[in-house]
C-alpha cells in the first residue's frame, strides 16, 4: 500500500466499493458542503471527513464525517406586490360607495340623487389607508339639478396635477345601438408625482381591485392630455362607441383603396 496526497475531490458514500481499474482512491480529509433550504430558514453544513484509502482491485473505502449546522434567516422570497407589500388597507367606506356607484336601478329617486356619479379615492394621512376624497366628487342630482353641468369636465379639473389617486367614474356613453352607463376604476398617476407616491399607488392597487368585485374597466393615466382625449375613452369602452358623456367621438377615417 502506498500513500499519495488527497488531490482528488469526490463525495462517496459509506461504504462505496472503488474501482475496478488499479487506480487509488484518495480521500477528501476537509470539504464543505452547503446544502439550502428555501422555506423559513437556509441550513448551511460545515462537513469535516476523515478517513484513508485502500490501493487494490477491491478495496473498499470508509470515512466519518461530521455535520456542524448553522441556521441563517433566509433571504425574503417574492411576493406579489399587494396589500401585504404596501401595508396600504381599504376604508370600509370605500367597498360601500363603490356598490353604491353600481347599483342604478333598483335606488329610489330620492337615493339615485345622493348617488355619486365621481368620486376621487387616496391615501390617508399616514398613507396605511385607501379614504374617500369627499372634497372632490360629484353627485348624481348635482347633474340633474345643472350644478355641474359638464361632469367630464368637472371630473377632469378635480385630479390632482402633481399627486398620485384613484378614481370612480359612472361614464355615461352612446354606442350605435344604445346608451350605456359602466363604472371606471382610474389609477391617476402623474409624471410630476413623487417616486414614493407612484410606489405606494402603484402597489395597492391590486387590493383595491380585489375590493370592487364586478369592476369592468380598470384604467391608468399619467397624462392630461390622453385623459381629457373622449377617443381614448371611446376606445378603451369598447367598439362602436359614438359619443362619451355627450361629447362626440372622432371616428377614425377609413382609407379608400384606389384601383388601377
Amino acid at each position: 500500500m502506498r500513500a499519495h496526497p488527497p488531490s482528488l475531490f469526490r463525495l462517496t458514500g459509506r461504504g462505496e466499493k472503488a474501482g475496478t481499474d488499479c487506480r487509488p482512491v484518495f480521500s477528501v480529509r476537509e470539504q464543505r458542503a452547503v446544502s439550502c433550504r428555501r422555506k423559513d430558514s437556509c441550513r448551511v453544513e460545515l462537513r469535516a471527513i476523515a478517513g484513508g484509502f485502500i490501493y487494490g482491485r477491491k478495496g473498499f473505502f470508509f470515512f466519518l464525517s461530521l455535520s456542524l449546522p448553522f441556521i441563517f434567516p433566509s433571504p425574503p422570497a417574492h411576493r406579489e406586490v399587494d396589500n401585504m407589500a404596501s401595508g396600504v388597507k381599504i376604508c370600509d367606506s370605500v367597498v360601500t360607495c363603490f356598490n353604491h356607484m353600481k347599483v342604478r336601478k333598483v335606488c329610489s329617486k330620492e337615493e339615485s340623487m345622493k348617488r355619486k356619479k365621481a368620486v376621487l379615492l387616496k391615501l390617508n394621512d399616514s398613507e396605511e389607508l385607501v379614504v374617500l376624497d369627499e372634497q372632490n366628487e360629484i353627485l348624481v342630482g348635482d347633474v340633474v339639478e345643472g350644478s355641474v353641468k359638464d361632469p367630464f369636465h368637472k371630473f377632469i379639473s378635480m385630479l390632482p396635477k402633481d399627486r398620485c389617486c384613484y378614481a370612480l367614474f359612472d361614464v355615461s356613453f352612446e354606442t350605435n345601438e344604445s346608451k350605456k352607463e359602466e363604472l371606471v376604476l382610474i389609477h391617476w398617476n402623474p409624471d410630476s408625482a413623487p417616486v414614493k407616491d407612484k410606489m405606494l399607488y402603484a402597489s395597492s392597487k391590486d387590493a383595491l381591485k380585489k375590493k370592487f368585485v364586478g369592476i369592468k374597466h380598470d384604467w391608468q393615466f399619467g397624462d392630461m392630455d390622453e385623459i381629457i382625449d373622449v377617443n381614448t375613452w371611446a376606445e378603451k369602452l369598447g367598439p362602436s362607441v359614438m359619443s362619451v358623456e355627450s361629447r362626440k367621438v372622432v371616428m377614425p377615417m377609413q382609407q379608400t383603396v384606389k384601383c388601377h
